[in-house]
């Protein structure tokens, strides 16, 4: 899979909807779509969270810009974070939040 490369941005990035994460929900920002979708068709099931173990994209300085996945039962939020953020504030709103592992063919 090859990578992708992504201009600096000031907001997280919506890979489901390519679009701004700018819009305020009960789960914090989300893109405009993915606020709709939680006030029309609330999620099922408690909120988990995780930062994705390989970055989704490349800033155009080289720096890895990783994601940030919301979990329902029903619904998931991936979020692409600008280069050198660490942090989501969403992961206040998660009772847990744990990480992803991701395993080679070999592993498998």
């Amino acid at each position: 899979m090859g990578s992708m490369v992504v201009p600096l941005r000031d907001f997280t990035w919506c890979l489901e909807h390519q679009a701004d994460e700018d819009q305020m929900s009960p789960a914090g920002l989300v893109c405009p779509e993915c606020k709709r979708r939680i006030y029309t068709q609330p999620p099922i099931g408690p909120l988990r969270t995780c930062w994705e173990s390989q970055p989704g994209a490349y800033a155009l300085n080289g720096e890895p810009c990783f994601v940030y996945t919301l979990i329902w039962d029903d619904f998931r939020i991936r979020s692409l974070h600008p280069a050198g953020d660490e942090f989501d504030l969403r992961s206040t709103n998660a009772p847990l939040e744990t990480t992803l592992i991701e395993f080679t063919d070999d592993e498998l």
